[in-house]
């Protein structure tokens, strides 16, 4: 079972199913997508541990303003 926290209309954190799933890759998938839809933006993954503070910057001045 794949498993979030989220604000509802209330401010209070609830607890989101995602899904069920069998693997746990399976279950990191449908969270990495979820994210992604969620963001606008790719998640991190092994692939871009790479990632500097001023690419994270970059990222999120585009959100906020």
């Amino acid at each position: 079972m794949t498993k979030l926290s989220a604000k509802d209309k209330y401010g209070i954190y609830r607890q989101i199913v995602l899904g069920y799933y069998e693997k746990a890759r399976d279950a990191q998938a449908a969270l990495d997508g979820y994210n992604r839809k969620l963001m606008g933006t790719p998640s991190l993954t092994a692939d871009n541990l790479s990632t500097t503070f001023g690419d994270i910057y970059d990222l999120w001045s585009v959100r906020k303003y």
